[in-house]
């Protein structure tokens, strides 16, 4: 085999690899930011999510799916996610913040292949 062959033959091989990748966080924002008097922000990625969590362990929190209409919710303290099961919109809603303080909690969603994180802030 030519060296010229040989490189397509490995580039052909790695080609399902390299075009399966999704860019940056599979389209999902990084950073997610909430003023003090709370609100609703949604938020779209290029991934399907399948499940929600929170990085976070110590902020309890509630995840629920509904096999009726496939939504799913991820309620927390001050915040919930709602979206469709395999959907790629996420609705964010966050409480008024009278804590004084900033809050911050990291988003996790699973979709199959990748893992993306959206970190959601409020100031205080």
């Amino acid at each position: 085999m030519t060296p010229l062959n040989w490189l397509t033959a490995i580039s052909i091989c790695f080609l399902p690899i390299g075009s399966c990748t999704s860019p940056g966080n599979a389209g999902y924002p990084s950073k997610l930011y909430f003023p003090a008097s709370g609100g609703d922000k949604q938020i779209t990625g290029t991934e399907s999510a399948l499940y929600l969590s929170f990085e976070e362990r110590d902020i309890p929190s509630d995840f629920s799916f509904s096999e009726s209409d496939s939504s799913m919710v991820l309620a927390g303290e001050w915040i919930e996610i709602t979206g469709q099961f395999c959907g790629t919109v996420l609705n964010v809603h966050a409480e008024p913040n009278h804590t004084g303080k900033r809050r911050r909690v990291a988003l996790n969603i699973s979709s199959g292949y990748y893992y993306p994180t959206v970190t959601i802030e409020q100031s205080k």
